[in-house]
């Protein structure tokens, strides 16, 4: 059985937020590297722990 996982809100944008679901099961996963790279610029994680 499938785990059910809330929908995830990330404010990018003041206005329309970007609303993330996990719902998709034969769904492409390359488009998430493009939302972690934004993500990442965003927080500077990598450039915390390099």
């Amino acid at each position: 059985m499938t785990q059910c996982i809330a929908p995830l809100s990330l404010p990018f944008h003041p206005v329309a937020p970007v609303v993330v679901t996990f719902d998709a099961p034969h769904s492409s996963t390359d488009g998430g590297l493009l939302l972690l790279g934004q993500l990442d610029s965003r927080l500077g994680l990598c450039a915390r722990h390099a």
